[in-house]
């Protein structure tokens, strides 16, 4: 069941051991003691040192046994509800601003004074351009087209160049990834 205890001595054994133990004491010369220097403290020192009679001393604490395995487990249970807390809050957080409440519906305005006019207005056709007037207004759009032609024909030589540049920057990433599959690492 336990760890066994060794077999005791009989009697005679341990009074023959005894015997000779006191026999070596008895031989044994003794010494003499070593001179103790003391100097009894007097009632100043005891004053200076603990302060006058009645006087109130502060001592130190104990202070909280912090490796105790219970504060060790309410310290724990204390960290995971925390953290629980803080991805609830975050979930939450989530869910409310995903589901943003339908704003209730404009009620339809009351048709005014000024409402009636612009609403009139849309249907009057619009003045037709005189003929002299249609012939000066193609001229100069002729002009614009030019620029557009030669902003479009700039847009893409610079779109040209970059794609060649786009080009040249895969293949020197290529060659980089050839150069390090080849190290032995």
């Amino acid at each position: 069941a336990g760890p066994r205890k060794p077999p005791r001595a009989p009697p005679e054994a341990l009074a023959r051991k005894v015997a000779e133990e006191e026999a070596v004491a008895v031989q044994r010369p003794k010494q003499p003691r070593l001179p103790v220097e003391y100097t009894p403290a007097t009632m100043e020192d005891y004053k200076q040192r603990y302060g006058e009679k009645g006087a109130a001393q502060e001592l130190g604490r104990l202070g909280p046994d912090l490796d105790d395995e219970g504060v060790m487990m309410k310290r724990a249970v204390q960290e995971k509800v925390k953290q629980f807390s803080k991805e609830l809050k975050r979930i939450n957080t989530q869910r409310s601003t995903a589901v943003v409440p339908k704003p209730p519906p404009k009620p339809e305005p009351k048709v005014n004074s000024r409402a009636k006019a612009l609403e009139f207005a849309q249907n009057i056709p619009r003045p037709k351009l005189k003929p002299n007037q249609a012939k000066a207004a193609p001229a100069v759009p002729d002009a614009s087209k030019d620029a557009d032609r030669e902003k479009d024909i700039a847009d893409w030589e610079e779109i040209r160049r970059r794609i060649k540049q786009h080009d040249e920057d895969v293949a020197k990433v290529a060659e980089v990834k050839e150069f390090l599959n080849r190290l032995p690492f």
